[in-house]
């Protein structure tokens, strides 16, 4: 059994007060169900619109509610933020409308304005108090879940949000005690990633900045009107949709968002002479991503969950690590480094360090063929690696030297955008799911080279695009076969520890949030910090950018490596069974400093 964790107490806020909790409907529809006109229409009758919600999204149903907060130094005006709210509505219908069954089974969105949660609350909280807790050493103690929110924060039963109609979006705002707000952005992620949720928090904040102007200028809010566009819009189905007034303030890429189309994605899924000529060009081929719940699949759930995770486990816990972008860049300098060195029975180039000699066991898997071996067991070679995969490189080093991994081979996923991937590209303001995760199997990084684990990153990453139009494909036969309450994820009921999610041993799941802290600028004052709102699961390891420091800070200034733009430090939150916690504990470093 796991020892007691040594790891940071749980930040909590203190004595928070509800001061309004209510729902926020897009501007141009009143309070009577008259005036929400055809829309409600179209939600009466769904089948009559276009299908919203991809075969991707369905499968998203049990993931639940996520989000990210903001804070700022200055008090934010909460009635502003509501009008705000309800003019991003009017563009963005699709977060006003409700989850609902379609006549075949899936899963698709009622656009009938029913509207986004807003709350409002005070806590005893102090704007220093939190920020002291952020700058705490070697753990930030960050609010990383639901925490005030978590009685108003949507069930992941997929039946219960259809039958009482949960909102499908919601805005939390916390005033801090003697000046300073936090402000969560938070959707279901049955409708949307995390791109799509940073649209909507573009809209929203340009919507009260454009307010604020508009009180600065001494004007009332009402000339906040929004107005159609001529010849039509960007809303569903169709329809002539509102354009807001707000929009020179979106960050042109992020204007007019695209609605959710299932079409849009489902267009992309490979047939079947598309996957065997990705096949033979050498593309893996991958385990399907879900699987179809049979009547004992329950049953297996939930002795997976007692055995691995609590028996075995420990249970779970969130730490969260800050590493510099000095770091980081060292840690691309050094694995691009291995990754030049000549591998090991080859002369060395006057000059260089020599390629260190890899572990017997990675070597002997590398005689054998063995997909142990990573890169080296005849995977295509790569030219480079980025940043961010000598990061998970170095993170799948650490975690794999524990002695509960040690033993296994490692398997890890690595989230990326597909938006950018897809050929043709996507517009970035297209709305749901369309992420997809890499995966590289077969690794035992605690026996390889920072750049042959950092390699096998960038090659998993080269196969996104194949694998996930294949990945739609078996994901929309499944979804007709079964329907999305029996969809689960295939990582839940894996029998092999290596390969189930709730192991100490399974696998990583690595996501990356690119926050574009300008999307999330409400008012004058300074972001001071990011907070994600998620439920974290076991292996699931969040990251995001800090926040640039402040305009006049002696850290503004500084340049990246090269005399480039100045680097980003990174935040890691990280959620990993107690055993493994107490092993890196016994080690003497924490893992910003394993890192």
């Amino acid at each position: 059994m796991p020892t007691a964790s040594k790891g940071p107490l749980p930040f909590a806020w203190r004595d928070v007060q509800l001061l309004a909790s209510e729902l926020v409907r897009p501007a141009s529809n009143t309070n009577d169900a008259g005036a929400a006109g055809s829309t409600r229409g179209a939600a009466a009758q769904p089948q009559q619109q276009p299908r919203l919600l991809s075969c991707w999204d369905n499968a998203m149903a049990y993931a639940g509610q996520f989000g990210g907060g903001v804070v700022f130094g200055e008090t934010l005006n909460t009635p502003r933020l509501k009008e705000a709210l309800a003019l991003a509505l009017d563009t963005m219908p699709f977060f006003a409308g409700r989850l609902t069954f379609l006549q075949d089974g899936r899963l698709d969105l009622a656009l009938n304005g029913a509207g986004a949660r807003f709350v409002a609350a005070s806590t005893a909280t102090t704007l220093p108090e939190l920020q002291e807790a952020l700058r705490t050493r070697p753990y930030p103690r960050y609010p990383c879940g639901p925490g005030p929110w978590a009685p108003m924060w949507p069930p992941h039963d997929v039946a219960a949000l259809v039958r009482d109609q949960w909102p499908m979006a919601a805005g939390y705002v916390l005033h801090l005690s003697g000046g300073g707000s936090a402000l969560w952005v938070a959707a279901n992620h049955v409708m949307a990633d995390f791109e799509s949720l940073q649209t909507l928090a573009a809209h929203w904040s340009a919507a009260y900045n454009h307010l604020c102007r508009l009180t600065a200028n001494g004007q009332p809010s009402q000339s906040s009107t929004v107005k159609k566009a001529p010849g039509g819009g960007h809303g569903p189905a169709g329809t002539q949709a509102p354009r807001p007034v707000y929009e020179e303030l979106v960050e042109p890429a992020r204007r007019g968002p695209v609605p959710i189309g299932a079409d849009a994605l489902e267009g992309m899924a490979a047939g079947e002479e598309e996957q065997a000529a990705a096949a033979a060009a050498g593309t893996p081929v991958r385990r399907p991503e879900v699987a179809e719940a049979k009547w004992w699949s329950g049953l297996a759930l939930g002795a997976y969950v007692w055995y691995h995770l609590f028996r075995r486990g420990g249970g779970v816990e969130v730490r969260s690590a800050a590493i510099p972008a000095a770091r980081l860049a060292q840690l691309k300098a050094a694995a691009t480094a291995d990754l030049a060195a000549p591998a090991p029975g080859t002369a060395v180039r006057a000059g260089a360090a020599p390629r260190p000699a890899a572990a017997p066991a990675a070597a002997a898997a590398a005689a054998s063929g063995s997909a142990a071996a990573g890169p080296a067991a005849g995977a295509a070679p790569v030219a480079w690696v980025s940043t961010n995969d000598a990061l998970l490189g170095r993170l799948m080093q650490v975690l794999h030297s524990l002695p509960t991994r040690r033993g296994t081979p490692l398997a890890a996923f690595f989230a990326a955008d597909m938006r950018r991937r897809l050929r043709p590209a996507l517009p970035p303001a297209l709305l749901g799911n369309v992420f997809y995760s890499a995966r590289a199997e077969g690794l035992r990084p605690g026996e390889q080279g920072l750049g042959q684990v950092a390699a096998s990153v960038r090659q998993a990453l080269g196969h996104l695009e194949p694998q996930f139009r294949a990945a739609l494909t078996r994901t929309a036969a499944a979804l007709a076969r079964v329907g999305p309450c029996r969809l689960v994820f295939a990582f839940c009921l894996e029998r092999q520890a290596q390969e189930n999610i709730f192991a100490p041993e399974g696998p990583l799941n690595t996501t990356r949030w690119d926050v574009d802290f300008r999307l999330w600028q409400f008012g004058p004052s300074p972001l001071l910090a990011f907070l994600p709102a998620a439920n974290l699961a076991a292996s699931v390891i969040l990251m995001h950018p800090e926040p640039p420091p402040p305009e006049g800070s002696s850290e503004r200034g500084k340049a990246g490596p090269a005399g480039g733009a100045r680097a980003e430090d990174l935040v890691l939150h990280c959620c990993m069974h107690r055993v493994l916690w107490a092993e890196l504990d016994e080690t003497g470093k924490d893992l910003a400093a394993a890192l």
